[in-house]
Order: structure tokens, then sequence, then C-alpha cells
């Protein structure tokens, strides 16, 4: 739903905050907000026609799919509790999704093997993908990726300060560490069944060219995918939510709202966007900086932001979204399932819709023929599924590609800039940036937790 907001600046007095982004990161900063400051006036502003980010579920009715990126860790779930009792809703937290990632399968050939999915990077995990040979070998790959997550010495050489860092001091990134590439530590060949399964896996945890990605990458993520993630129908929580009085009286939303540009000017931010101007005392950037920089200005970014939104990249899926008409086949079908032909992964998210997920470098998803190539391993995938379960999905040309799917780049020369994200606040009294774009970890649920409690102390009205 909307909340209309005033189109014009001289229609009202500034807004308290402004909310850029209406993803989960947007959201859970409004309910916040509105909970922390009931006399408030705050508006969220999302340039997509509906509210959710990644939580959003494929409809006919959208003008866009989902995108099988909806599954939440325990942690962040427990935020959305939070917001929900915040708001009067104490005994109806039922309206969050009921369902969890249970299990992780491999479909080849004609066979579909499976896992409890808490077991997906173990010897066990690795031996449904490659066999005895790669479950054998699997501790050697925990070992290294343990190993490899231990720091080691930062070339000073290779370090750049940030503006105002006093060069005559050892920059703070210089005294962190930083990883060799995870193919450095590996001694056997790639070909070997444990590298084979390790390169399906990271492709499944958003990495894809495993052996150039930092260990740290890997285990935090393998950590994240394995752990039983909360998924569903977000949208009955989000429309909840806002139907609070509490939210509604203190919150407007505008949504199909793109923003234009914005920029501070004695202490009032301005900001223009396609519906409107509107005047606010502080701001909360809750997009990802590649966006963001399209209409921020530069010299309003903390450095060491910037930073990461020009020396690094996110990871970018191909998404063909389907609805599963088989309940045979649904009751059958792993809440994932690596189809490794393809190199494709196929997602259930605990209502009837399924996702087939080619990840792509971000760079390469600027290309059309790769785009186009991962579309057709999307609808090879698909064609094996139907072949295992005759008539489990529809036929549809549902496709989206989504360049920020998973915010953190994993290549471990990266990681320099992850770090000096990491130890430094780059909040201000009225300026904040919050997502799983902001923060150092490659668990994206983990910076929006980090970030979002950041900018609820640092932010001023």
């Amino acid at each position: 739903m909307e909340n209309t907001a005033p189109t014009s600046a001289s229609e009202s007095k500034p807004y308290d905050l402004l909310i850029a982004g209406g993803g989960i990161a947007g959201i859970l900063a409004a309910a916040k907000f509105a909970a922390a400051h009931p006399n408030s006036r705050i508006l969220l502003v999302e340039r997509e026609t509906v509210l959710g980010g990644r939580l959003r579920q494929s409809s006919p009715q959208l003008p866009r799919p989902g995108y099988g990126l909806s599954g939440i860790s325990d942690a962040l779930y427990g935020e959305w509790q939070d917001a929900l009792v915040a708001h009067g809703l104490v005994g109806e937290t039922s309206v969050l999704p009921g369902s969890r990632q249970q299990t992780v399968g491999v479909l080849a050939g004609n066979r579909l093997a499976q896992q409890t999915i808490d077991l997906w990077f173990t010897p066990k995990g690795a031996r449904i993908l490659g066999g005895m040979a790669a479950s054998k070998h699997w501790p050697e790959v925990e070992e290294i990726v343990r190993q490899g997550a231990v720091a080691a010495p930062v070339d000073d050489a290779d370090e750049e300060l940030d503006a105002g860092d006093d060069e005559s001091a050892p920059t703070q990134a210089s005294k962190a560490a930083k990883s060799h590439a995870l193919g450095h530590y590996w001694k056997q060949t790639r070909k070997a069944p444990a590298a084979i399964v390790l390169e399906h896996f990271g492709s499944a945890f958003g990495i894809p060219d495993v052996w150039d990605a930092a260990p740290e990458a890997l285990a935090q993520r393998a950590s994240f995918h394995s752990g039983r993630l909360h998924c569903g129908d977000w949208s009955e929580v989000i429309t909840s939510l806002m139907n609070q009085p509490s939210f509604q009286t203190a919150v407007s939303v505008s949504t199909g709202n793109r923003i234009v540009n914005a920029d501070l000017q004695d202490g009032i931010w301005h900001v223009n966007a396609e519906k409107g101007q509107y005047q606010a005392a502080a701001l909360i950037v809750a997009q990802p900086p590649w966006q963001a920089t399209a209409w921020l200005k530069r010299t309003l970014w903390p450095p060491a932001l910037l930073q990461v939104a020009s020396k690094t990249k996110p990871v970018s899926v191909v998404v063909l979204s389907e609805k599963i008409i088989s309940t045979e086949a649904a009751n059958l079908l792993p809440d994932v399932t690596i189809v490794p032909s393809e190199k494709v992964q196929i997602v259930r998210d605990g209502t009837d819709a399924v996702y087939f997920q080619a990840t792509i470098d971000f760079e390469l998803s600027l290309q059309a023929p790769a785009v186009v190539k991962a579309v057709k391993a999307l609808k090879r995938a698909r064609k094996k599924l139907q072949q295992l379960h005759p008539g489990a999905v529809t036929e549809t040309n549902f496709i989206a590609l989504l360049p920020v799917a998973w915010a953190q780049s994993p290549l471990h020369g990266d990681r320099r800039w992850l770090v000096r994200l990491g130890q430094k606040n780059f909040n201000a009294a009225n300026l904040a940036f919050c997502g799983d774009a902001y923060g150092p970890s490659y668990d994206g649920d983990a910076n929006i937790l980090k970030s979002l409690t950041s900018a609820c102390e640092t932010l001023k009205f």
C-alpha cells in the first residue's frame, strides 16, 4: 500500500527523516524510527512499485518477478519479530513466514539425491555431488578455508589513504589483514572431485569464481546458506506492519518513485524524485552504493563507502521464475537443488514459486551474450527438472536480472576495502547508510542488522 506524500516542498514543513529504499533495511528502519519517535514525520521512498526488495515473491500482477533470495537468518527474522511487537502486533507474529529451508539436493541425469541443508558444506554434502572421492578429501577443503581465514600481513604499498587520513601514520587497513585467494592454498588439480564440488557450492553461495575468492567469503557464505533460512510469503508481514496505526501515523510511503538527485543545503536535505521534491532534516540511504551514487553527490559520501562503490563489484544473478503446479513434485523437490551440468541452482521459497538461478559476475551481467548464455542454461535446467517430474512447473519466460544479488564482493583482492569499512563509522547525525552492502561481513543479513543499529544510534532529528 502507499500513503500519499506531498509532491512539493512548499506544501509542508521538511520531513524529520527521508529513507531512500524500501527493501528490508528501509522498511525496518522506518519501523524502528516510527516506534522510537511516534510524533516524527518519516517518508519512505521506493523506486519499484512494491516494497520488499529481495523479499518479494513472484506474481503475475507485479511488473517484475521475485528472485528466490527471500530466505533470511535467525537474527534478521528476530528483528522482524521485534518490529511487529513494537507496533502492537504482539499476538500476531504468526503473519511471519513459517517455512524454513530444510534440504539441499543434486539433480544429475534422472537422479535427484538430497541431504539436510545443515550438512551442505560438509563431507556428507560433498558426497551427494562428488561421490566418495569428494567426501574423502573434503576435510582438506575445510582445513584450507580455516587456515586461509587466518590473517596474512598486508602489503602497505597496496593500500590507499582515505581523504583526511594521517599519511604519517599506518592506515587502519594496513594494520589489518588480507588473505590470499582460495586458489593459492589449493595444491591439488582443479579437476579433482572435491574441487569441482567446491566450484558448484561457491556458485550457489553467490561466488562466481571460487578460486579467486577470499576464504573468509566462502566460510561465511557457506555458514549463512546452510543455516535453515526462514522463507515464505513476506507480503502479509509487510502489509500488516504498514497497516498498523502507529506506523501509518509516522510514516508516509511513496512507491514507483525513483530519486533523481539529492543535495544538502543549510542543514536540510533537498531530494528531487520522479513524483515530486521533498525536504528532510535527515536522510537514510537504504540502497546499495552502486545505485545510490547515481543520485547522491560523491562529495557527500564517506570515503570508505566510495571506495567500496568504486573499487569493488557486487555479484549478479539471472533468475527464471516459475510456478509449481504439481503438488507431488513440490513435496519431492528439495528447498535448494544444484544442477551441476548447467551451473544452476533451483530454489524454493516456501510458496508455490520456484526459481532457477545462475550466479554471474557483475561485469559479465552488463554484457548481453553472457546473460543470454545464462538464460539458456536456466531453461535447460528447467527441462531437466521437467524430465524428472513431468508437469512440475509452468512454461513461462518470467526472467529477471538482479545486478546486486550479493552486495559484498567475494574477491580476495577486494577484502581490504571491506576490512576498512568495518573499522570506520560512516554514519553522521543527518546522513546514515544501512543495508547488506554497508558492513564488512559476507553475510548480508549481519550487515543489515549492524548498519541499522548504527543508523538508529547516530541519526539526530
